[in-house]
């Protein structure tokens, strides 16, 4: 990742190309807004009849571009770097009046660039790599080695880790950018942007593995969002190989980096030994693992909304989720009656309704009532998960279960619009589903190194006091359903 800011705005030539083959060429400036990191818009200039060349391609939905490549002078000439895109018109339309002529040149078009590819030839690697730099930027990301000691430049490596499961290696990196942007700061400024680089272990495929590194890279959004609390987007996708160095930039932009407030009740441990095992369980959990990905996002969701009721409908969303996973890979049924058995109840079930003389209308709605088979709570669900990890489960932590009632019902009385007299109720639940989902998450994965913090006890137990409730008396052990 380049040290140093990019300028602001760039004149080029550029092709837009829509999916038909139909292609224009024009002038442009690739402009780089405040708080972006590459170009994300693109201002066509021209005179009015280059406007009504570019007429053509404008109802179009999403055109790639390209920045003029000059020719070749031969054909032991390297090629060139070239960088190319997708693009959308965000505006369009010519000016006219007294103080533009007829061959005057002005901006007669906007474009919104979705994607700014480049590739620089003539790169040697000896194992190919990709890399993921990604925003939001998290607290304490752990880019460093334990074998080595400083940075290399601007740039901050951590050791390679070996994940044999997977037949991947990663590192976790962290590159700096000095923004010198008077639009932002008198200053200039350190940006410094997190990244895992992944490659390849031993003498895979570079083809196999250039296909399959995008599926460790969702289990890494799974654990990087679990970890740190935090959504995570891609800024930028670098894939080294043999002679050629591809960056793919994404238009997200800077966000303001967090601040730490308050008492750290955050995971503790060694969070890149944590990723290595995560890696190598969610290989064995990869088609579950767009249910895992959303309750960790859900868990998020629960530090980051807005309302304190939103908070605990995210997190108890998140924990169903996670549920659902490991039933479906441990192939568990939520139901409590066999499709042949519930067959029969249901048909007793709907001839004693039809026997009662209901009206059309009420008959129709009873009958669809007792057709779903019976299916176990979520709370018999949480609580048969939790057994099957009873060994990891300390007497503290087992003993939030107690309270899976109360967390279930405050949660569907929010859903269903009645009212909770107090706010601390909702306080208190969405901590012991934070705390319970965090403690089925680190189970899940298998890895024991990274502890949740003991806050919770304290806090609910705090809560508790003030309610006049006085402390939780609670079983040592998950119950039996």
């Amino acid at each position: 990742m380049q040290g140093r800011d990019r300028d602001a705005a760039t004149s080029v030539s550029v092709i837009l190309t829509t999916d038909d083959g139909e292609a224009q060429q024009c002038s442009a400036e690739l402009h780089r807004d405040s708080g972006y990191m590459n170009w994300n818009r693109m201002v066509l200039i021209g005179t009015r009849e280059d406007w009504r060349r570019v007429l053509r391609v404008h109802n179009i939905q999403t055109v790639r571009w390209a920045v003029f490549e000059p020719p070749r002078n031969g054909p032991d000439v390297p090629p060139h770097d070239t960088t190319e895109g997708l693009a959308a018109f965000r505006s369009m339309g010519a000016g006219a009046g007294a103080w533009i002529t007829d061959g005057g040149v002005e901006a007669f078009a906007e474009l919104e660039l979705y994607e700014v590819r480049q590739r620089n030839h003539g790169w040697k690697v000896e194992t190919p790599s990709v890399e993921f730099s990604f925003l939001q930027r998290p607290l304490g990301w752990p880019a460093h080695s334990r074998r080595r000691l400083g940075r290399e430049g601007f740039d901050a490596f951590g050791d390679w880790h070996a994940v044999k499961g997977a037949g991947v290696s990663f590192r976790l990196v962290q590159h700096s950018w000095i923004r010198n942007d008077p639009r932002v700061s008198q200053e200039a400024e350190l940006i410094e942007i997190p990244a895992v680089e992944l490659r390849p272990m031993g003498m895979a495929d570079e083809k196999a593995f250039l296909e399959d590194v995008n599926h460790h890279w969702f289990s890494f959004r799974i654990l990087i969002s679990f970890v740190f609390r935090q959504y995570v987007s891609v800024v930028s996708e670098l894939r080294r190989t043999q002679g050629v160095y591809d960056r793919r930039w994404l238009p997200v932009a800077l966000e303001a980096r967090p601040k730490q407030e308050g008492y750290d009740d955050t995971l503790t441990g060694p969070i890149d030994r944590f990723f290595t095992k995560g890696l190598e369980t969610l290989g064995r959990y990869r088609p579950q693992r767009e249910l895992l990905h959303a309750a960790s996002y859900g868990y998020v969701g629960s530090f980051i909304a807005s309302t304190t009721e939103t908070r605990l409908t995210n997190c108890v969303e998140a924990l169903e989720r996670l549920v659902s996973a490991f039933e479906a890979a441990e192939g568990l049924d939520r139901y409590l009656a066999t499709p042949s058995q519930w067959r029969r109840i249901s048909k007793a079930l709907r001839e004693a309704v039809r026997a009662q003389g209901l009206d059309r209308a009420l008959d129709a709605r009873v009958q669809r009532s007792v057709s779903d088979r019976v299916g176990m709570t979520l709370q018999e669900r949480v609580e048969r998960m939790a057994r099957a990890q009873l060994r990891r489960w300390t007497k503290q932590n087992a003993a939030l279960l107690a309270g899976l009632t109360g967390l279930i019902k405050a949660r569907n009385d929010i859903v269903h619009g009645r009212l909770i007299e107090d706010i601390n109720l909702v306080h208190a639940e969405t901590l012991r589903a934070r705390a319970i989902f965090e403690r089925l998450f680190l189970n899940l994965i298998g890895y024991r190194g990274l502890e949740p913090s003991s806050w919770v006890h304290t806090a609910l137990g705090e809560l508790a006091w003030q309610r006049g409730r006085g402390t939780d008396k609670t079983p040592s052990s998950p119950p039996a359903t």
